[in-house]
């Protein structure tokens, strides 16, 4: 396992290679783009080959957002430029024990529109950055571009979106029935393919697990990931007009939306039923997006002993000793101590340690990291 030192010096050297691939014109370019800079969110540094989304998907937040509903179009950074936009973000550790990138959040990475830039990002990360990565999906992928994807990226977390049979709340994303062929053709190819069974929708997909469940199976799903229904009032009046009984969705919300504010549901008892289902079915299931893009590579990460303490054993092993005399050598720290429970990782300092630091220590070890200086707080959670 690489330290901290080595992690930092393994970016220096990708990036300075990069760096004489790209004229100075697309350098100043990759350097001010904001996957140059944002932090990782819980399932990793999102990647985004696109902007905005033409499925109109009734409880899609990307409207909230402040991005295209009605449009979508290629992000503007080449393969190359992203690769060296992820390798400077300094809250980004490179490689195969590194950052985890998830690509799909904010538009559909397989549509035609857009899709030669998604299969451009994929050759850089394959080719550069070599990070584990996930992506997700409810576009038709043929055999012939989920072999053509795999020849590219022969190793890649993968989740098909579909919460129902009918489709009715996404009135111009592709039949349930040909995501489920998705999952068959990227599990022919040897994926490791998981449902992606957000957001499960009270009153809606709740009526249907079982048979979206069976169904995933017997198309060749290995597991399944539950996620949350977020909601706007504009969402909400979507759903509405789409004919949902809203008093599902709301007797589960701890305070009605307003404006464009995401307010997520209370549905740890469906996902629980999901997860029993699972059990049955022989299914994997899985919390977090995050958890399965660690299990589809092998690994454990701190989602999956968040909730399955057992998993815990599995994480990588901490080397405080070296941690520290890192720490030391980076930053001058003095008094410094160090605990290690289960998915945390808890630094106490007299000194100041930058928050970039901390996303690489998570990426390393796996989990959550938390720093106490002088009464401030720092956190990856």
């Amino acid at each position: 396992m690489a330290s901290l030192l080595e992690v930092i010096e393994h970016k220096r050297k990708v990036l300075n290679h990069l760096k004489n691939l790209i004229s100075n014109d697309r350098l100043k370019r990759a350097n001010n783009d904001y996957h140059a800079k944002r932090e990782p969110r819980d399932c990793g540094l999102t990647i985004h080959p696109g902007i905005g989304c033409v499925y109109e998907c009734t409880y899609c937040y990307i409207k909230d957002m402040g991005f295209p509903f009605d449009k979508i179009s290629p992000y503007p950074l080449t393969g190359l430029e992203l690769a060296y936009a992820v390798s400077k973000n300094p809250n980004v550790a490179l490689g195969k024990e590194g950052t985890y990138l998830a690509i799909g959040s904010i538009t559909e990475p397989f549509h035609p529109a857009i899709l030669n830039r998604t299969l451009e990002y994929f050759k850089a990360i394959s080719t550069y950055l070599k990070n584990h990565t996930q992506v997700s999906t409810k576009a038709y992928i043929s055999l012939k571009l989920a072999k053509d994807l795999r020849s590219l990226m022969p190793r890649l977390s993968v989740l098909v979106t579909i919460i129902d049979i009918d489709g009715r709340l996404e009135p111009k994303a592709p039949s349930p029935k040909l995501r489920f062929e998705s999952i068959a053709n990227l599990s022919k190819v040897g994926y490791r393919v998981a449902l992606f069974l957000r957001p499960i929708i009270p009153g809606h997909s709740d009526r249907v697990l079982n048979e979206l469940l069976e169904l995933a199976k017997s198309y060749g799903a290995e597991g399944v990931v539950a996620g949350t229904l977020r909601v706007t009032k504009d969402i909400l009046e979507r759903l509405r007009d789409a004919g949902l009984d809203l008093s599902y969705i709301v007797s589960r919300l701890r305070r009605l939306p307003s404006g464009r504010k995401q307010i997520p549901i209370m549905i740890s008892d469906l996902k629980g039923r999901v997860a029993k289902l699972c059990d049955r079915l022989g299914l994997n299931y899985y919390p977090t997006a995050c958890a399965a893009n660690a299990s589809h590579y092998d690994e454990v990460c701190w989602d999956s002993c968040k909730f399955n303490r057992e998993l815990c054993d599995e994480l990588p092993n901490v080397d405080v000793d070296e941690l520290r005399n890192s720490l030391r050598e980076l930053i001058g720290v003095r008094e410094l101590s160090i605990s290690v429970e289960d998915w945390l990782i808890v630094i106490k300092s007299d000194t100041y340690i930058p928050k970039n630091y901390l996303y690489l220590i998570q990426a390393i070890y796996k989990r959550h990291v938390i720093a106490k200086t002088r009464g401030k707080v720092l956190s990856t959670m």
